[in-house]
């Protein structure tokens, strides 16, 4: 015969326990959650104005600090679907050699493997990001041409940008890169209020930091000081590490200053804010923006985005000499965790004043 017997509520709440143990240690086993945002670098640097190429048509200086950034960006991009390449923002195909934005991605992404489609004015901008939304456009890469060369961000690219600083947020949180450059910022104070630049400037002063060199591991301090810097960061940057800083000048709490950030798996928020620009007057004029005159007539790639999109430029350009530009200044594991909450359920139920019936078998 079937009896029931009372079980005190001390011992009832302690069998309960038990068993949401047994059932969080005899719960399969889940996969850990992939690490959060794909890989960033932000610099203060317009080292698309200071290099080149040499006479293999190699980029050097500047333009090789891109390759090698690219290089390191390339390998933690994470994002589902891309195509591999990379939407340059904000500048034409050029075939210059010098001192140009477009022509240091246009030499710079394909030595690092990938090819480029060129963004250049707002209204191309704009239809990125609608065919990014889409899925239309699939880049493994986002990189935004800065200030302080010629054929670079102009005003109206600069709000453009800042237009679609959450859908930025939302391609690198997805895995994707991103690589920018300049003293442009206002997308990213879209994103992070509590963060301002600084336009100061040096040269020959730049140096990792410990999470800079496992960021960056391909680029060397050579690189990074290809050219002088403008601008640093300084305020509340979120998720974003610093990757470099400069060992002659000082921020407001009087810190080496934070010249390039970012990281290799980067998580950004993406609530959209209005927020006035923080950019002080430039230490240098930039150069004047450049209309793409000339592009090479046998382009690798053309940006399907839009039709206002350039041809991407996908080699080298020949060059008999070498150019140098002038000196212008993861979430934690989960598993067993409904278990546990039913445990705990139950014991507040048998807290409140209920028993635990527990069936037992007794003969007649």
């Amino acid at each position: 015969m079937l009896r029931i017997r009372s079980i005190p509520l001390l011992a009832g709440m302690a069998l309960i326990a038990a068993l949401a143990v047994l059932l969080v240690a005899g719960a399969p086993p889940r996969t850990a959650q992939a690490a959060l945002g794909g890989p960033v670098i932000i610099g203060g640097d317009d080292l698309t104005d200071h290099g080149g190429v040499d006479e293999g048509g190699n980029p050097i200086e500047g333009w090789l600090y891109i390759q090698r950034a690219l290089e390191n960006i390339t390998p933690n991009v994470t994002r589902s679907g891309n195509d591999g390449s990379i939407a340059a923002l904000g500048s034409a195909p050029s075939a210059s050699t010098c001192c140009n934005a477009g022509a240091a991605i246009g030499v710079a992404g394909p030595k690092a493997g990938h090819t480029v489609n060129y963004f250049e004015g707002p209204a191309a901008i704009n239809q990125f990001f609608t065919d990014l939304g889409s899925g239309t456009a699939k880049p493994a890469i986002i990189w935004i041409a800065g200030t302080g060369a010629s054929n670079d961000l102009d005003s109206s690219e600069r709000t453009a940008l800042a237009d679609h600083a959450a859908q930025i947020a939302g391609f690198v949180n997805s895995g994707g890169g991103l690589m920018s450059h300049g003293t442009a910022y206002e997308w990213l104070f879209a994103l992070l209020p509590n963060a301002s630049t600084v336009n100061s400037g040096g040269s020959d002063d730049l140096y990792f930091t410990a999470d800079g060199t496992a960021a960056l591991p391909g680029v060397t301090t050579t690189d990074i000081n290809a050219g002088p810097w403008h601008n640093h960061f300084e305020g509340d940057l979120g998720g974003l590490k610093v990757l470099v800083r400069s060992s002659n000048v000082l921020d407001a709490n009087d810190n080496d200053a934070a010249v390039i950030i970012g990281g290799s798996s980067v998580f950004l928020p993406t609530g959209k804010l209005t927020v006035p620009v923080r950019t002080a007057t430039p230490t240098s004029t930039p150069a004047p923006k450049a209309t793409a005159t000339s592009v090479p007539t046998t382009p690798t790639s053309t940006a399907t985005a839009a039709s206002t999109v350039l041809a991407a430029v996908a080699t080298p350009r020949p060059i008999g000499v070498i150019v140098r530009a002038p000196d212008t200044g993861s979430g934690p594991d989960n598993s067993g965790g409904s278990a546990l909450a039913i445990g705990l359920l139950a014991a507040a139920a048998l807290a409140a004043g209920t028993t635990l019936a527990v069936a037992g078998m007794r003969k007649k």
